[in-house]
């Protein structure tokens, strides 16, 4: 009966052991697989992040670009307009005397054209203020939108990442996994305040 018994347990030991590597090489295929989708997943997210923000950065170039050129529009036109005030004072002087030419020019003509290239002036700078606070607001519309993706992405990684955890380690150690996925949710917030 004692040889049984010493049998028994040798077999029993074998059996725990065998169960013990089983386990132990099934949780290294595990962790194995695990690693390479969460590997995969940040790969993804990393490009498709990438990717958002190079198309957003495009987007402001070519709106600034647009802006620009419009502003430059206004510059010209504002200073077309100064030089052709410009002009026919000068030509409305030409055709007085020597005399109340330069009088005139002095007196009258030179506060006319003082007043008439403020004007001009301002219009532009109103124009140019308008333009660029426009493509102000867009960029901030753009950059807010593409935070509010990036973080998008994060929670949906963080979600991938605990669904992980869970349907690895919940069952058999729930504390484990509850503290896993609190560690996983400060992560993301910590991410999302980077994005902030």
């Amino acid at each position: 009966a004692h040889k049984e018994q010493q049998d028994l347990v040798k077999t029993s030991q074998r059996n725990i052991q065998q169960q013990r590597l089983e386990t132990m090489t099934h949780q290294k295929s595990e962790l194995k697989r695990v690693s390479a989708d969460i590997k995969e997943r940040k790969e993804s997210e990393n490009k498709a992040i990438g990717d958002r923000i190079q198309t957003d950065e495009g987007k402001v170039k070519t709106h600034y670009g647009q802006e620009e050129a419009k502003a430059k529009k206004q510059v010209e036109k504002g200073e077309k307009a100064a030089e052709e005030k410009k002009k026919k004072a000068q030509e409305k002087a030409k055709n007085e005397g020597w005399f109340s030419q330069a009088v005139n020019f002095l007196k009258e003509r030179f506060n006319d054209l003082t007043k008439a290239i403020k004007g001009v002036f301002d219009i532009v700078r109103k124009a140019v203020n308008k333009i660029l606070d426009a493509a102000q607001k867009f960029a901030i519309g753009l950059i807010n939108k593409a935070a509010k993706w990036v973080k998008a992405q994060i929670k949906k990684f963080a979600s991938f990442a605990k669904g992980l955890v869970n349907g690895l380690l919940k069952k058999h150690f729930p504390k484990l996994a509850k503290v896993l996925n609190k560690k996983i949710d400060e992560l993301a917030n910590k991410a999302n305040k980077l994005v902030d």
